[in-house]
């Protein structure tokens, strides 16, 4: 199964790469500008809802962290937090130094009088990020399935004590009910 995703993954990023090769020539730099914004935007979102989810779940996981009792689990459980995260910070510096950039740039006479090369590498680095904040936001469910798990399993152990305590009273008769 695992090896099925991650086929699955490579085949969609290898096929989106080379779309933004053959067609990024053709895409205008402001544009593209305007979906940096947007991933900018979304990419704080995402650091935003991470952060609450590392101070809502696990509130005490990075004290044990920087401490001497650190939990194996809890160290796998951050990594996967903070990875989203890394990434969100990534694209928002990037999208911040392409639109301060990109002026300057319209400058360089090289680099106009080779405009559709520029774009097709812009497009190529916009595409590459678009698909990384998309796994990115995959990631950001994680934390409400393992909260979910829990929730159930907390779920099901009242209803069995439930239980066990109504076939306990049916059971004594000397207890009034």
């Amino acid at each position: 199964m695992k090896k099925l995703v991650l086929g699955t993954i490579a085949v969609i990023t290898i096929t989106a790469l080379i779309i933004a090769l053959i067609y990024g020539h053709g895409i205008s730099m402001s544009h593209q500008l305007k979906t940096f914004d947007s991933l900018k935007n979304v990419a704080a979102i995402i650091f935003g809802i991470m952060g609450a989810w590392i101070a809502i779940i696990y509130p005490n996981s990075l004290i044990n962290v920087f401490s001497k009792k650190k939990s194996q689990t809890v160290v796998i459980q951050l990594k996967r937090l903070f990875f989203p995260m890394r990434v969100a910070t990534i694209i928002v510096i990037s999208s911040l130094v392409a639109e301060w950039l990109s002026p300057v740039l319209h400058q360089v006479e090289y680099l106009v009088s080779h405009r559709e090369i520029v774009r097709t590498f812009s497009f190529i680095v916009l595409t590459a990020f678009v698909l990384l904040l998309i796994w990115s936001l995959i990631l950001t469910l994680f934390p409400l399935e393992n909260a979910e798990a829990k929730v159930i399993d907390e779920d099901s152990k009242l209803a069995s004590a439930a239980r066990r305590n109504s076939r306990t009273k049916k059971k004594r008769p000397d207890v009034e009910q």
